[in-house]
């Protein structure tokens, strides 16, 4: 149990430096990105660094608060059903309330705090918390209850309603993403699903984003373009810079003073990994890429290590999701895909990722903490592990059944 316990320690550690690495590197980014202006390069915008630190240091200040509250996470735990109805009614209030930036509706201006809140975010961890409470709740049920409660009663219509209520603001790769975390959470655990199931829902999905993509001629256009290789510069203009910035990067030396050369929209968010290449090299880049992978690596030891299912499943969706927004933002500043806008984890500017990010690694240390204090009431009682834990969860928690 010690070794364990070392090993928890160790990965926490980890996983704290490297949050604190890309978040520095983040800013880092941010601010040579606005220094290095190519329409005016004497200008600096320091509204942005300053609101992006001021974010970091609040997100750190939430991830350390909730990673020592074990009354924030029994309350997240015992209400997982209430918060994802919350979700459901923050993500409707953005077709009511929200700001139209560009013919689309993806944020709720808070103005107390002027800060603009993007509810799909937020989305994003909630349907983990959500899939890992309803696997736990069925989990031991028999097969064909497992199917029926999964696949055609509550759990995939609420998936869906969520899905269709970030597609059509229109925010089409973010609901791709939101919702392909609990399903493959469901395909590691769920041990009674068939190859049939996965094949059909496959066959479902693809077919969905292809009308999906077809109803907005836009994203049509950009598909096309991208794969026949047309007509670049204009539809996939982002795109087509970014082949020419990771070139021109170095191999070893960083150089912050490259951006001079071309401008590249979105190059504090959407493309920012663009901007690590082209300015920190290609071994430091190659570095953050490393950073990314052992966090993933992490998430799946912590999955074999944590005893409790809920527990287990909430730390390796939120890391699966971490992983998942790293791999098509990397896929789309390579050129492998079409442009998404989807953001880099702790290191793209914009207030709403960051916060939630943090507050997401906040549960997995609380998590990671609770099962370290587990080990230790075993090591000095000799009881049971499950039988503490079990304990612990019958006097602090409460499963309501709303739906």
């Amino acid at each position: 149990m010690s070794n364990i316990k070392e090993k928890l320690t160790f990965y926490e550690f980890i996983l704290g430096a490297i949050i604190v690495i890309l978040t520095i590197i983040g800013i880092i980014m941010i601010l040579s990105s606005t220094i290095f202006n190519p329409s005016n390069p004497v200008e600096l915008n320091t509204s942005i660094i300053i609101k992006q630190s001021f974010i970091a240091i609040l997100g750190i200040g939430l991830l350390i608060f909730i990673s020592t509250s074990n009354s924030v996470f029994n309350i997240i735990r015992s209400y997982v059903p209430l918060i994802m109805a919350f979700t459901f009614m923050i993500l409707v209030s953005v077709y009511i309330f929200g700001k139209d930036i560009n013919g689309a509706k993806r944020w709720i201006n808070l103005p107390i705090i002027n800060f603009s809140f993007q509810p799909s975010e937020l989305a994003k961890i909630v349907v983990i918390l959500y899939t890992a409470y309803y696997i736990e709740k069925y989990l031991n049920k028999s097969e064909k209850s497992i199917i029926w409660y999964l696949f055609f009663k509550k759990f995939f219509f609420h998936l869906a309603i969520i899905f269709g209520l970030i597609a059509f603001q229109p925010d089409l790769s973010t609901a791709v993403l939101v919702i392909l975390t609990p399903i493959t959470l469901l395909f590691i655990e769920i041990k009674d699903l068939k190859i049939k199931h996965i094949f059909l829902m496959m066959i479902f999905g693809i077919i969905l984003l292809s009308i999906l993509a077809k109803i907005e001629p836009y994203r049509w256009e950009r598909i096309k373009s991208f794969y026949s290789g047309d007509n670049k510069e204009a539809t996939n203009y982002q795109q087509w810079l970014t082949t020419i910035i990771i070139a021109d990067g170095n191999i070893i030396k960083p150089n912050f003073k490259k951006s001079y050369k071309i401008g590249l929209p979105a190059k504090s968010n959407d493309f920012i990994f663009a901007l690590i290449a082209e300015q920190l090299g290609f071994v430091l880049s190659t570095f953050v890429i490393l950073l990314y992978m052992i966090l993933s690596l992490i998430g799946f030891k912590l999955y074999f290590i944590l005893k409790e299912t809920f527990n287990k499943l909430v730390v390796l969706g939120i890391i699966l999701s971490i992983s998942f927004y790293t791999l098509i933002h990397l896929f789309v500043v390579l050129s492998i895909i079409p442009t998404t806008g989807i953001p880099l984890p702790f290191i793209s500017s914009g207030g709403s990722s960051l916060i939630i990010n943090m507050i997401a690694m906040g549960i997995v240390f609380n998590i990671i903490n609770r099962e370290k204090q587990l080990i230790e009431e075993y090591q000095e009682e000799s009881t049971p592990i499950k039988s503490v834990y079990t304990e612990k969860i019958e006097k602090d928690l409460e499963y309501e059944n709303i739906y």
